[in-house]
């Protein structure tokens, strides 16, 4: 589930079945469903910026793009 909060950013809680969902239909590129598995799993956009080699920028960036996205 995707929800607002108040400080304008989304918080993102997915359960399995809806990550699968979101998957198959929001045709994401490899490096963001690497990203949006890192968030999944809790790591903070320093260590998937570590993680990937790739500055925190873009990670940001994509992030950006995957909320888009959904």
């Amino acid at each position: 589930m995707v929800e607002k909060r108040e400080d304008k950013k989304l918080k993102l809680d997915f359960t399995k079945k809806e990550y699968e969902y979101i998957l198959e239909n929001c045709f994401f590129n490899d490096l963001q469903k690497e990203i949006l598995w890192d968030r999944l799993n809790g790591k903070s956009i320093i260590e998937i910026s570590i993680l990937r080699k790739i500055s925190q920028d873009c990670v940001n960036k994509q992030i950006r793009k995957i909320k888009n996205k959904i």
